[in-house]
């Protein structure tokens, strides 16, 4: 199996699958021979993260996944890798959205846009859509954003006892998450999703900032949910695990699209597996194809790479309709180009 040596990831952490019928004595008995013990078990695949505290280098860890690669009951074994956000350039103003109506208002090539303007004839989004933006969080409190916020149903109102649910410290929806009333961070393993990187807001309001309200800028979709899964740190970077969380919490809370643009160079099949078990439940993957300046037919950048069905992997375009150096690009693995220089 390929273990991606190349790749960072998590010190002392490996994502391990056991094969179907592996009595829980089976595993107890791997982990203990590894002296590793279970932090995490997966919803969708019940793939473990393990920790293994005498795991230190990242000799130590390949070493580890290679060994339980060779064990009969053992599926796969992988590095818990480190996965970071596409850096893509932002015009702070917002001030000439030409990538929704393009008049040549910055050099452009007037038309090459998204033709906003004629879907909003038909429509202007709606709040019946929810959008899962598994990133660096959101700001909760921007007001160009909080009008779309996702608000999860089963986490408001009073409990039995007086108290209301969105702060009574209790998972009253049952779905393993207390007081998630916006999304959650599983970086800090806490309810407060707030982006502290600024990544994760400025593709929010790219997705759904509120239109038509004479402030800020206006998203693609004037009224839409917005659910925050902060899996991405101040520091860009974020977990391959902590993605696979965030990706099985919107599938369990049918959150039925999600934005992904964030990536990296190697592959890690349970991560692929939780992108698969949310593509059966009928769910979008909007991924990145990557600002790497590479052939994604060649050199492979996931998630956006994986042949999963609900995949929609995205490059970008500029404002001539030309691709800039930075994007990633490919003739199978990249489904579409959209502007995506100076949002």
């Amino acid at each position: 199996k390929d273990l991606n040596i190349a790749k960072e990831f998590v010190p002392s952490q490996v994502i391990v699958k056991f094969k179907s019928g592996t009595s829980a004595a089976k595993v107890q008995e791997t982990l203990s021979v590894l002296g590793a013990l279970k932090s995490y078990q997966f919803k969708s695949t019940q793939a473990l993260l393990i920790t293994i505290p005498d795991a230190i280098t990242p000799t130590d860890v390949i070493a580890i996944a290679t060994a339980l690669n060779e064990v009969e009951s053992v599926d796969y074994a992988v590095p818990n890798g480190i996965l970071k956000v596409s850096a893509v350039p932002n015009d702070p103003e917002y001030a000439n959205q030409d990538d929704l109506k393009n008049r040549g208002q910055r050099g452009g090539t007037p038309g090459v846009d998204i033709r906003a303007e004629a879907a909003w004839n038909i429509t202007q989004g709606s709040h019946d859509v929810v959008v899962g933006v598994i990133d660096t969080g959101i700001d909760y409190t921007h007001p160009d954003l909080v009008p779309n916020l996702w608000t999860n149903s089963g986490e408001i109102g009073i409990d039995v006892y007086g108290y209301d649910k969105s702060t009574n410290g209790v998972d009253d929806d049952n779905n393993g998450y207390v007081d998630d009333i916006h999304g959650y961070d599983f970086v800090n393993n806490d309810n407060d999703p707030m982006d502290d990187h600024g990544h994760g807001t400025h593709v929010a309001g790219t997705i759904g900032a509120s239109g038509n309200n004479g402030i800020g800028m206006t998203g693609v979709a004037w009224r839409v949910q917005l659910a925050a899964l902060k899996f991405i740190g101040a520091d860009g970077g974020g977990t391959e695990a902590d993605a696979i969380k965030a990706i099985e919490y919107a599938s369990h809370m049918n959150i039925p699209i999600t934005n992904n643009s964030w990536g990296g160079s190697g592959y890690n099949q349970a991560l692929k597996d939780a992108i698969e078990a949310s593509s059966k439940k009928g769910f979008r993957f909007v991924a990145a194809a990557g600002n790497n300046a590479v052939d994604n037919d060649t050199i492979f950048y996931f998630p956006a790479n994986y042949e999963v069905d609900n995949i929609i992997s995205v490059a970008a375009v500029d404002n001539k309709d030309a691709k800039p150096d930075f994007s990633n690009w490919c003739a199978r693995k990249v489904h579409i180009a959209e502007t995506g220089v100076d949002i």
